[in-house]
């Protein structure tokens, strides 16, 4: 997955191994942004808003811009998307799967990913 910023930096995210890497497209190395799988990125007017899963049915894990760690959004998820207004304004949404009492359902959540 990728993105672009409000001045044209790209930011790709992605898996290897088990791990979910990030990096920029302007040279600087990778970084390991944790354990997991299906990551998906948007930008906000702050930077890059990035979502993975711990697992294919695992927790879905939140890294806003500025922070180190990621939060848990959600456990039990699979198949996270993500998306911003145009121009980074507007609301963040994420969208998944999910199961209630043995069904599937898809839930959202407005992200506060300053």
């Amino acid at each position: 997955m990728l993105t672009t910023g409000l001045k044209g930096e790209v930011l790709t995210v992605w898996r290897r191994d088990g791990n979910v890497y990030a990096a920029k497209a302007d040279g600087t190395p990778e970084q390991l942004l944790g354990t997991g799988q299906q990551p998906w990125v948007t930008s906000s007017a702050s930077g890059p808003v990035i979502v993975w899963t711990t697992g294919r049915d695992g927790d879905l894990l939140l890294r806003s811009p500025g922070e180190d760690q990621p939060k848990t959004l959600a456990r039990g998820a699979r198949d996270a998307v993500i998306c911003s207004g145009r121009n980074g304004n507007g609301p963040i949404v994420c969208c998944w799967e999910s199961k209630r009492d043995g069904k599937s359902v898809v839930m959202s959540q407005i992200l506060d990913a300053k």
